[in-house]
């Protein structure tokens, strides 16, 4: 089937939703992790990110 990658997952707050954020710093890391299982839950296969470290991992934890 086809896969699907989204373009680009950023784990700073000023590109998360509000309530992935943590703290009021946009430069700060949020909840990196949970967006990337929100997006795994509707189908998406992949990313390209910022941050592989933190998405890689996330990936790797989902059950």
């Amino acid at each position: 089937g086809l896969k699907v990658h989204v373009w680009t997952l950023r784990c700073e707050n000023a590109f998360l939703p509000p309530a992935l954020r943590r703290g009021n710093d946009p430069t700060a890391k949020g909840d990196c992790a949970t967006a990337w299982q929100m997006l795994a839950q509707v189908g998406v296969d992949g990313v390209f990110s910022d941050n592989p470290r933190e998405v890689q991992a996330a990936r790797t934890a989902r059950p």
